[in-house]
Formats: C-alpha cells, sequence, structure tokens
C-alpha cells in the first residue's frame, strides 16, 4: 500500500512538472486566445460590454479551460506575463472592434488582474504603455479586482486605482461577497462597478428566492454612485 501511494504521488509530481514546462513553452509562443462573455443591461438588452476570457491553445483542436491551468502558473510564476498577453491582447481587441462598429462608441471589454500583477510598482506604467502601443481609448478598457486583492495592501490599491482613473480607466471589484467584503473598500476605493458573485445567484435560484443581499448591494451601489453586475443571470 505504501509502494502504491508512493508511486501514486510521483506520477501526480511528473504530470505536474510536464504540464510547467507546456505552461512555460506555451508562454513563450503566446499559445493562448481570448474569448468574450457579453455583459448585457438589462434596461434594454444591450451588450455595453465585453470580459475577457483567457484559454490555452494547446493545439488545433485542444483548448484548455482556466481551472486547468492558472493553478499551476499562479504556482510556478507564469501570472504576471499571462496577464499582461491578456491585457495587450484585450486592447488590440477593443481597437478592432471599435474600428468594425461605430454604432456603440462606448463598448468596453473588462479584463481580470491578478494580485501578482497589481503588486507590481510599474502596473500603472504597464498600462499606459500598453494603450500608447496599441492605440486603445482608455474609456474601452475595464479592469477588475478580487476583494482579496484590493485587502491585500489597501493603501496601495486605492493610490494605484486613483491613478488609473486619472488615465481614464475605471475599475471593478469583482467577486464582491465571498472575501473579505468589507463595505470600507467600497468607500475609500474608487471602484466604478461592483461585480456581486453568481454564488449569490445560484443560492437563490428558485422561484421563492430571498434577494436580499443582491438588492442591499444595488442600493448601497446607487447610494455611492455606483454601478452593478450580477453574474450568473444567465
Amino acid at each position: 500500500q505504501t509502494y502504491h501511494c508512493t508511486a501514486e504521488m510521483r506520477s501526480m509530481a511528473l504530470a505536474r512538472l510536464d504540464l510547467e514546462i507546456e505552461l512555460r513553452h506555451a508562454v513563450e509562443i503566446s499559445a493562448f486566445e481570448l474569448h468574450f462573455q457579453p455583459i448585457v443591461s438589462l434596461s434594454n438588452r444591450e451588450t455595453v460590454g465585453l470580459e475577457a476570457l483567457v484559454r490555452w491553445r494547446k493545439e488545433h483542436d485542444v483548448l484548455i479551460m482556466p481551472d486547468d491551468f492558472i493553478p499551476t502558473a499562479e504556482a510556478c510564476g507564469l501570472m504576471v506575463p499571462i496577464n499582461t498577453w491578456v491585457l495587450r491582447e484585450a486592447a488590440r481587441s477593443a481597437v478592432r472592434f471599435h474600428a468594425s462598429n461605430s454604432q456603440n462608441a462606448d463598448l468596453y471589454i473588462s479584463v481580470n488582474v491578478t494580485l501578482q500583477q497589481f503588486q507590481q510598482l510599474h502596473f500603472v506604467t504597464l498600462v499606459r504603455d500598453i494603450l500608447l502601443e496599441t492605440g486603445a481609448n482608455p474609456k474601452w478598457i475595464r479592469l477588475e479586482l478580487t476583494e482579496s486583492t484590493a485587502a491585500t495592501n489597501p493603501s496601495h490599491a486605492a493610490r494605484t486605482i486613483r491613478q488609473l482613473n486619472a488615465m481614464g480607466i475605471k475599475v471593478s471589484i469583482d467577486d464582491f461577497g465571498t472575501g473579505y467584503s468589507s463595505l470600507s473598500y467600497l468607500q475609500t476605493m474608487p471602484f466604478d462597478t461592483v461585480k456581486i458573485d453568481q454564488s449569490f445567484i445560484k443560492r437563490h435560484s428558485d422561484k421563492s428566492a430571498d434577494w436580499s443581499f443582491v438588492l442591499a448591494m444595488k442600493n448601497i451601489a446607487d447610494s455611492l454612485g455606483m454601478k452593478v453586475i450580477v453574474e450568473g443571470v444567465e
């Protein structure tokens, strides 16, 4: 029994090592692509934005979902180059979208920012350089931070968000209600939008649902002049 257990552990370790080697190569050749999830206004059913979601194109007919490679990327320090690629490609995509669709001048692409990248001292400079390189209008890009990212270093987070705002980039707080859930962050940090985690929608999906949390958050956001995105309503 001990032998089988050790052999299994060795096999798992080798599999993780193989995945890391393949993922490092994928970063070198930018073997990724973006898929876009629409963000729809409930008042008029129009698409107001798109959330950029990264996928790893391992082979021509093999697409790897984030849950299967992001943990490895985080563990071996590859999230910063992957996130940089996502941000640059999102900016390029925004330029293409607006060049071919002049009717929706306010359409934006929302990009998730990881803790590892957000904590870098030159993050704001990186964002500025990407905008200059791609020619993307700052209002076409929206960045998303999770509660835990904002809470890791609140003073740094507030300062960085204000710098991004000064460039014309709006910032959303993502997965609200699943982390630290401190309402003080909504007061002290200049977020534009609150994204309520889909777990609250799945939990309250029946007809007799108690939507008190969602409605309470909407009221708070309204009082602070913030927008609300509710995940999982589809």
